[in-house]
């Protein structure tokens, strides 16, 4: 039988080695994350990890309302094909990384807030709803830790293919900085 302990973690032939020597059920699985592992003997009935959930790294706000009614229904198809672009650590981000919300369900200080949470950010606005004067334009906002690209709303970045090759150009070279 192998018993040896290495640096990468302990091998042994049968598994249920590791349940003998470990009977009060708590080990660190691959990814290093303290997790609780149910064993007969224990009253669990399934395994229970204490990391919080993963959140989505990109997030794109929109006025809802205002792009619905100009006709744009399939909007996350839409925000997917912009997303082929980007380059996000490395490889192309899809919509199953990114979040819609709706920009005027927020005030400031609960879009400042919100904003907080995501690494990349694109607000599709004409008419900037919190102070300053930063809608309809191309340019990226600190916002505490967090940088935003601002850009017109979505039916104006759509209205012709010159403002279309525009917002690509801005949109990939907001997603190359750090």
């Amino acid at each position: 039988m192998d018993h040896q302990t290495e640096k990468s973690g302990m091998h042994v032939e049968n598994p249920l080695e590791l349940q003998m020597l470990f009977s009060d059920s708590l080990l660190l699985d691959h990814a290093d994350k303290l997790s609780l592992v149910a064993t007969d003997d224990t009253p669990f009935k399934e395994a229970i990890t204490l990391n919080p959930p993963a959140t989505v790294p990109i997030a794109f706000f929109i006025e809802t309302d205002k792009t619905h009614a100009a006709g744009f229904n399939e909007i996350e198809t839409l925000l997917g094909r912009m997303l082929l672009v980007t380059s996000l650590d490395g490889k192309t981000p899809s919509m199953e990384s990114a979040e819609i919300l709706n920009l005027v369900a927020y005030d400031e200080v609960g879009f400042n807030e919100k904003v907080q949470q995501y690494r990349k950010i694109v607000v599709f606005t004409d008419t900037w709803p919190f102070q300053g004067d930063m809608a309809s334009k191309y340019y990226v906002h600190a916002a505490g830790n967090t940088k935003l690209l601002i850009t017109p709303s979505v039916p104006s970045v759509m209205a012709d293919v010159a403002t279309k090759k525009e917002f690509a150009l801005h949109l990939k070279q907001y997603f190359a900085l750090i």
